[in-house]
């Protein structure tokens, strides 16, 4: 009787430790999924922040090349302006020379002939 004792005995401890085993198990089980769950949570959480960075970068870099387009755009519209305004000031500044030069022959012509008459003067006198 002493030998099923010890077999009931060792019997009920297998039971016993098989069912710790179990419960043991089950409470691994449980706190790895709701780990899981919280991992997945936080994942989701990071790649909606991350699809947001994106979007606010994408449209940050969007309004940058847009300032900047204005600022190309702009100096363009000013460095055409000024070089109108240059070559307009050199047109006038050649019309002016060609004044300037038709007004020097004029006054160099007017000058020879009032020098002829005045040596006609002096050889007749």
């Amino acid at each position: 009787q002493t030998l099923q004792h010890q077999v009931s005995t060792l019997e009920k401890e297998v039971k016993a430790a098989e069912q710790r085993c179990l419960t043991e198990v089950a409470s691994h089980k449980e706190r790895y999924e709701k780990e899981a769950t919280a991992l997945k949570t936080e994942i989701e959480a990071l790649q909606s922040t991350l699809m947001q960075e994106r979007r606010s970068a994408r449209d940050a870099i969007e309004a940058a090349q847009k300032r900047e387009g204005e600022i190309v755009g702009n100096l363009e519209a000013r460095v055409k302006r000024t070089l109108a305004k240059k070559e307009e000031t050199i047109a006038e500044l050649r019309q002016q020379l060609t004044a300037g030069d038709q007004q020097i022959r004029a006054l160099e012509n007017l000058l020879e002939k009032q020098r002829e008459e005045l040596l006609v003067g002096y050889a007749c006198s």
